[in-house]
């Protein structure tokens, strides 16, 4: 159960030079529900907050994430 829950909400890691953090996110309303946890960080790396959650408006997590999408898409497939 926890498993599948895990795949339809998680945003996996990559390779190749793009390492993300652990994130789950989901639907609640109008509301995106983002948490993760970083208690096992790659070597070397170090992220500011080890664990951590919060909400967003539906529309502003939407806009991020096309940006940072965008931005991603410039840097590596130029």
């Amino acid at each position: 159960m926890l498993y599948d829950w895990n795949i339809r909400h998680r945003w996996h890691g990559a390779s190749n030079g793009a390492i993300l953090a652990d994130v789950y996110f989901q639907l609640v309303d109008d509301l995106v529900e983002i948490s993760w946890n970083n208690e096992e960080p790659d070597e070397g790396i170090e992220f500011c907050a080890i664990q951590g959650g919060a909400r967003i408006q539906e529309d502003t997590f939407y806009f991020i994430v096309n940006e940072f999408l965008k931005e991603y898409a410039l840097h590596w497939f130029k």
